[in-house]
């Protein structure tokens, strides 16, 4: 019996690595598979979508990057290197919130003008923009996307209020406090709204990649930024075209993200928010938190067991969850296992948005 045959027939053997690989997507109802360091298996909802010979090196992403494709055209495409984009330096901005306050920020410019997709990088509780400078850059340089990274309010080098001398003390935020975070999201979206209308990025493709804590404010900020519609024949919201989170959690102090996954954004069956979550499964409350959130949402979302084919299912698939061998969680699981993430995330955006960017087409988003 040849791998695709006992593949079908479910009796695929796996086996471990030596534990510096991550594990890899997995969805089904039988027990997790490992990674073969000679034959990597990846199983998406029962369906075989690729299988490629590696003869010394396990280091690969996880099911997005699975195709039917010949052995060697496959091994061809996971190992090929991007080529070198020409892209502006970073910039250090300083962003100012309706409530005045000052928000410092990196920010990444495109390499594509007008089809430059904006992604806003948002670091976790307790971290800061430094955190997520390396996958910005990657998302920049590799690709070509244009990245605004800030230091949320009382975070990092945000410790300022406009008029005010006292710094900022996080540890007092109450709920009133967490909330006003929400501003920092939207003060990020009218950054991005301005390069829009002067021609560097396209807002119409926002990608939105969140990390830890700070899951539940972008998953809430999304449902906010869909509740706006055009006026005038100029679009107002509904910019965020693919939100990921890393290592999301449930709850954080007066935050719960049960609401949020219950809204039509992420739970209508025909048009929910394409979504990925990412965690390590060596981590148990990023497990469980990752685990809660997946199950919650494949209850209300239509997803098929089977697709007639890869890019049928990439078309109409919304949900997607990675899990890796790791202990780690937020940007300390990003740093250890980058070579393998980095690319996995780059592909969910080119697969869920850049695909679709005939869909969302670039308009100016001045009103008169």
């Amino acid at each position: 019996m040849n791998l695709k045959s006992a593949f079908d027939a479910g009796t695929v053997p796996f086996y471990d690595c030596d534990g510096t690989i991550p594990r890899l997507f997995w969805s089904g109802t039988s027990a997790k598979p490992n990674i073969c360091q000679q034959w990597l298996v990846i199983r998406f909802n029962n369906m075989i979508e690729k299988t490629t010979r590696l003869s010394s090196q396990c280091t690969i992403g996880f099911f997005l990057a699975v195709t039917l494709l010949a052995v060697s055209d496959a091994s061809a495409q996971l190992t090929a290197k991007p080529k070198k984009i020409d892209v502006p330096a970073p910039e250090r901005v300083l962003i100012e919130t309706k409530d005045n306050v000052e928000l410092q920020a990196e920010w990444f410019g495109g390499a594509s003008g007008k089809e430059a997709v904006p992604i806003m990088l948002i670091h976790d509780w307790d971290g800061n923009r430094t955190d997520l400078l390396p996958l910005a850059e990657f998302l920049q340089k590799e690709h070509g996307h244009a990245v605004i990274v800030p230091d949320l309010r009382g975070h990092g080098e945000s410790m300022t209020v406009k008029g005010i001398d006292e710094e900022l003390n996080r540890t007092k935020f109450k709920k009133p406090e967490l909330a006003s975070m929400l501003e920092d999201f939207e003060s990020c979206r009218r950054f991005l709204q301005q390069k829009n209308d002067a021609g560097e990025l396209n807002l119409d493709m926002l990608v939105v990649i969140a990390c830890g804590k700070m899951s539940i404010h972008a998953a809430n900020w999304c449902i906010m930024d869909w509740r706006w519609g055009p006026i005038g024949g100029v679009k107002q919201g509904r910019n965020v075209k693919a939100l990921i989170l890393i290592s999301p959690v449930k709850r954080f102090k007066s935050l719960d993200i049960s609401a949020s996954l219950k809204a039509p954004l992420f739970a209508s069956k025909e048009s929910a928010l394409p979504l990925l979550l990412v965690w390590g499964d060596g981590h148990e409350a990023s497990s469980a938190d990752g685990e809660f959130i997946y199950n919650a949402l494949q209850k209300s979302r239509s997803i098929p067991d089977e697709f007639p084919d890869q890019e049928t299912r990439w078309a109409q698939q919304t949900l997607f969850r990675a899990f890796y061998r790791s202990a780690e969680a937020d940007a300390d699981l990003l740093r250890e296992l980058s070579t393998q993430i980095y690319p996995d995330l780059a592909l969910f955006i080119e697969k869920k948005v850049i695909a679709n960017k005939e869909d969302f087409l670039w308009q100016i988003r001045k009103t008169k």
